[in-house]
């Protein structure tokens, strides 16, 4: 395959990932909300080779820059094979819900589900406590009545 075909290839399936994510992020530039969105988020704690991915999207980003901007001709050798084979790779664990962002997203929520079943475990708690107090002055009134009313 020569190189026009290649980076032409190249530039199609990164319309395909820049529509995609244009469409979850009801953004014109979807690659560049999704590298935005993956820089907002500490992902490198809960996702496995997130800095690997976000530095891929901005090295495809850049060289998808190059090519429509004119700066690289499409007869040179620039994108190649494995750009083509990330990108389409990338398409699909989105379509699988496995792309970084779906990854970090289902972690942090289960992350935070957790927390806020925790804390209305200890809710729980607090309230038998509250309601054991409640009950044993209201069992200290009437005993005191009783005494009181008995003299």
């Amino acid at each position: 395959m020569d190189n026009t075909k290649i980076n032409a290839e190249f530039v199609e399936k990164f319309g395909e990932l820049e529509k995609l994510c244009g469409d979850i992020y009801s953004q014109k530039h979807g690659v560049s909300c999704y590298i935005d969105d993956m820089a907002s988020k500490n992902g490198e704690r809960y996702v496995f080779n997130w800095d690997y991915y976000k530095k891929r999207l901005k090295d495809i980003r850049h060289k998808r820059n190059k090519l429509t901007h004119g700066e690289i001709a499409f007869s040179e050798n620039f994108a190649n094979k494995e750009d083509i084979k990330f990108i389409t790779e990338f398409i699909s664990l989105i379509f699988k819900s496995q792309d970084p962002i779906s990854i970090y997203n289902k972690k942090v929520n289960k992350h935070k589900m957790q927390n806020t079943v925790k804390a209305s475990e200890n809710k729980k708690t607090s309230i038998s406590d509250v309601l054991l107090i409640t009950g044993l002055i209201i069992l200290v009134i009437i005993i005191a009545c009783l005494i009181f009313n008995n003299q």
